[in-house]
């Protein structure tokens, strides 16, 4: 992600409070925080053992119905 100009907002003590940043910014930083967060899921599921299944084993079991 580029840098941004970033605007700060700040208290009457001059605490930093918030943050200003143009829109198409935000979403941009938006959209990398969902990819990153589903990264971090698909890494974790990764990690599990899961079963798994054939096509037959599947449809055998849906018909078997």
């Amino acid at each position: 992600m580029k840098k941004s100009k970033l605007i700060f907002l700040f208290d009457e003590s001059g605490n930093k409070t918030g943050v200003l940043l143009k829109v198409a910014d935000f979403e941009k930083m938006m959209e990398e925080l969902e990819d990153y967060a589903d990264y971090k899921m698909i890494k974790q599921r990764a990690k599990k053992k899961y079963k798994t299944y054939t096509k037959e084993e599947v449809m055998a079991e849906i018909f078997k119905r």
